[in-house]
């Protein structure tokens, strides 16, 4: 193996060779189901249902401000990273292939990115060597196996270009790119509070790149420093924060010692998923245990006794000062945080130290950097690939545990036993796949060990409802509800009980409720047109279903509602509409047959052959759309033309037995369709 020289490190080879490891360990997620948060966030949360929602992102505390369910206050204000991936969420829809695909790409460039920023500082052979072990190490799979998870990548490219732009600004004294620097900064404090402690590395970089005197670091980045503090100050007004600082240090000092006690157990726990990084999850938790603690604490000690020891006898170079203090402050985040939880539990999530861990693989790139100028290059080189393709095979192996929701939820429970909610997830798990027995067993453990007992018996409902026991489901519901009367989506649910078994002044009351407590929830708005819809008060119906619809236009199966009831109205208007939100919005063949079908009965055949055609550009194979299309052909009297659209469908038929019918019968006079 050989070492390629500093000039022939050329961005666009390092971004391709990233590019192909990256598609190479983390191919297997292509095809990996919705999962965990992502159910939460993309169909849940109903501000996350339209784009035209996404400004209610930006206003601190809106659910306070729009009296919105439960109207907490929220627990962070990061608006872009919802933003994001509402975007996400408008332009991917259900497509789990494409969601996995674009995270693929922004952690490839996020990679490319740190190569970018390390470069700058140090050799370029060193920085691809950091780079490629951060994108292959299993700590940061998480960025590719959930799905809102790419917008931390994003975060990342905006922290190294804030700091690429920062040092410019540095060279060439150009307030544009000082600009640039602060409002990429700025992005990336919106995105997560990990970006807003980008000014406390770039001091190190000052003082350990630049060479740059204490005083002189804190000066060179006043500009980050006092968007930092405004931007904390903006945090402790409008979110959960002040909450949690002032309660814990405010409370008893127990609380405090157990977060102390925690700090160097989280710590420990870090350093063994990066060194060795098995059992990657979410999150870790963990009971406090005085002995683990006190062990953990010496380790500390006898870390940072070595360090200082090392420090006297040799002369650092100045990239390992760096990398060690990188690495350190993001400890030390782990550690505050620990602290301030003050919960006597360690609470530890990969992502914390998504950008101090560059420290790490740095560090790592470094040392081998150094054993390959030393007499042992072979060693070196053995040690280097065995490393890569040590990470990279634990990476691709931990991606099949991410598949889907049950799998994933019995992982994390076997490295996170203590973390009871695990059992929700994996009941919702088993829910989603249709294993409703297995489901409602874990469902009730949760309503044993008190963990959120309303979702769980909300679940249960559904399940119920879905397997037509009304009766079982509306005391699930009311169940919620007993807990959380102020919930929109429980009374919802409840409504459609009532819906179900035609209680139709139940169910307005409820889905009236379900509005009143959260005016961005839209699907009651729907329930409420089918309810008018049934009554036979077809303007009422038209015009909930028209402001669900304005939100949510690709809901097949309420455009079809819609449009039967626009039809039945004889509204000529309104199904003019509804034809062209079809035509806009729906993608799926089958929808858009029946659609067609439905036009065709009341005699709209242009519109209904429309939606035949695009049926058939959306899936040339589809049987039922021929047939469909070739059926108004002959009642229309153009039998030639019906009998071209079945003889084309004829290849894609396994069983042709209808298309010959359908062509047979087409030979006779007076021929009837249907």
């Amino acid at each position: 193996m050989r070492i390629p020289k500093e000039e022939n490190f050329r961005t666009w080879k390092v971004l391709l060779i990233l590019g192909l490891f990256g598609v190479c360990v983390f191919a297997n997620t292509l095809n990996h189901r919705f999962n965990i948060d992502e159910y939460n966030f993309f169909f849940q949360d109903s501000s996350f249902q339209s784009p035209k929602f996404s400004l209610y992102q930006w206003i601190p505390n809106f659910r306070q401000v729009y009296r919105l369910d439960e109207q907490r206050p929220e627990l962070y204000y990061r608006p872009l990273n919802h933003t994001l991936m509402m975007a996400s969420k408008w332009i991917f829809q259900d497509n789990t292939r494409l969601y996995q695909v674009s995270s693929i790409f922004f952690w490839v460039a996020a990679a490319g990115m740190v190569y970018s920023l390390l470069s700058g500082w140090t050799k370029k052979r060193v920085a691809f060597g950091a780079s490629l072990f951060f994108l292959v190490h299993p700590m940061n799979g998480l960025m590719l196996n959930n799905k809102t998870c790419f917008v931390y990548s994003v975060m990342l490219i905006f922290m190294c270009a804030s700091a690429i732009l920062q040092r410019r600004w540095q060279e060439q004294k150009n307030m544009g790119w000082l600009a640039a620097s602060l409002f990429l900064y700025l992005l990336a404090s919106l995105i997560h509070e990990m970006g807003l402690l980008l000014p406390i590395y770039l001091i190190f970089v000052e003082r350990y790149v630049r060479d740059s005197s204490w005083r002189k670091s804190f000066w060179e980045i006043r500009y980050h420093g006092l968007i930092f503090f405004v931007f904390f100050l903006w945090h402790l007004s409008f979110t959960q924060m002040k909450t949690v600082v002032f309660a814990n240090w405010g409370g008893p000092g127990l609380a405090i010692a157990n977060g102390i006690f925690a700090s160097a157990q989280a710590v420990a726990l870090y350093v063994e998923k990066l060194l060795v990084p098995i059992g990657i999850v979410i999150n870790w938790t963990r009971d406090v245990t005085m002995g683990a603690a006190l062990l953990a604490w010496l380790i500390v000690a006898a870390g940072v006794g070595a360090l200082i020891i090392l420090r006297r006898k040799i002369r650092w170079e100045r990239e390992i000062r760096l990398s060690l203090a990188w690495l350190v402050t993001g400890f030390f985040v782990i550690m505050v945080t620990s602290v301030l939880s003050g919960h006597g539990r360690i609470v530890v999530e990969p992502h914390w130290m998504l950008f101090p861990s560059l420290g790490f693989f740095l560090l790592v790139a470094l040392v081998i950097d150094r054993g390959w100028q030393s007499h042992f290059k072979k060693a070196v080189v053995l040690i280097c690939t065995g490393l890569l393709l040590f990470w990279s095979g634990l990476s691709f192996v931990a991606n099949s545990f991410w598949a889907n929701q049950r799998i994933f939820a019995a992982y994390w429970l076997t490295y996170s036993p203590h973390n009871s909610y695990l059992y929700f997830l994996l009941a919702s798990g088993y829910q989603e796949e249709g294993d409703y027995a297995r489901a409602e067993i874990f469902y009730k453990k949760c309503l044993a060990l008190g963990v959120v007992p309303a979702k769980a018996y909300d679940n249960l409902g559904i399940m119920a409802l879905d397997e037509r026991k009304y009766k079982e489901a509306e005391d699930y519901f009311q169940l919620a509800l007993a807990v959380n009367p102020k919930q929109s989506i429980f009374w919802n649910n409840l409504g459609s009980v009532y819906l179900e078994t035609r209680r139709f002044e139940e169910a307005k009351t409820a889905f009236e409720r379900a509005i009143e407590l959260n005016p961005l929830y839209y699907l009651p708005r729907a329930n409420l047109g089918q309810v008018y819809h049934q009554e036979g008060k077809l303007p009422e119906a038209l015009t909930f279903y028209d402001e669900y619809l304005e939100i949510t236009p690709r809901d097949q199966h309420i455009v079809l509602l819609a449009m039967t009831a626009a039809l039945e109205s004889k509204d000529g208007q309104q199904v003019e509409k509804f034809f062209n939100q079809a035509r806009q919005w729906i993608d799926d063949p089958a929808a858009l047959t029946q659609i067609g079908s439905l036009l065709a009965s009341k005699g709209d055949f242009p519109q209904a052959f429309a939606l035949y055609e695009k049926a058939l550009r959306r899936n040339p194979q589809f049987i039922p759309a021929y047939v469909e299309m070739g059926k108004l052909l002959a009642n229309q009297g153009d039998l030639d033309g019906a009998r071209r659209v079945w003889s084309a469908a004829l290849p894609y038929s396994n069983d042709q037995g209808e298309l010959l019918d359908l062509l047979r019968r087409s030979e006779r006079d007076n021929y009837p369709a249907s």
